[in-house]
Parts: C-alpha cells; structure tokens; sequence
C-alpha cells in the first residue's frame, strides 16, 4: 500500500487520475490525488457504507493554507470528522434550505399544529 502520510512520499507518487489511499481505520481511508508532476495534489476521504453496501466519497480540497508537512494531518482531521458523522448516522446527501424547510412544515402538520404550519409558511414564502 502506497503511503501518503509523508511530504517525500507524496513528492515521489506518479501523477494519475485515481487517488492513492491510505486506511484511516476499518473502512474508512484518506486519498491523496496528484494530476501533474507540479501540482500540489488534493485530499478525498472514502468510506464503506455497509447500510448502502457501497463507497462513499468526500472531497476536501489541497490543504495549501496548511505547511507542506502538516497538510496530512490537517486532511485526515477533516476526513474523521466526516467519519464520525457518518459513524453517528448523518448522511453525505446535500439537503437545501427548500427541503429542510418542507420538511419541517410536515413536522408541524403531522403534529397537528396547522396553525403555526400556516404561519411559517408564510414567513417561508
């Protein structure tokens, strides 16, 4: 397994369009990808959803705020926490405003509170 964890090893990965991943913990790994010889490369968490029985991704970005030998650390901070909410049931799905808001009319309906549902309606509008 290639190690990505060190700013020589990343500095010696060939440039190619999949990332290189290293385990995080069962399940779950950090990916580094490097397009050209020059590039900085960028991070991608990836983890086994065995509710979907399929790989979830997530893209976190180059890290370049970061020093060179902190980036690894900085990205594998990141990808835990996407672990760990994933971990606590939370889903990698992108909700807008418009659901999160017909969603909690619903709420206010299925509890009989047509009222306040009617108000927040119009507020919503």
């Amino acid at each position: 397994m290639t190690k990505i964890d060190d700013v020589k090893d990343r500095e010696k990965l060939k440039p190619r369009q999949a990332p290189y991943f290293q385990k995080i913990r069962k399940g779950c790994y950090l990916g580094f990808r490097k397009l050209t010889p020059s590039a900085a490369g960028t991070w991608i968490a990836r983890c086994y959803s065995e509710v979907e029985s399929k790989q979830q991704y997530s893209k976190l970005g180059d890290f370049g705020q970061f020093l060179n030998h902190k980036r690894y650390d900085a990205a594998a901070s990141v990808a835990n926490e996407w672990f760990n909410h994933l971990g606590k049931g939370g889903s990698n799905h992108v909700v807008t405003l418009r659901v999160v808001c017909a969603r909690y009319l619903d709420y206010l309906t299925e509890q009989g509170n047509t009222a306040a549902a009617k108000d927040v309606q119009r507020r919503f509008n």
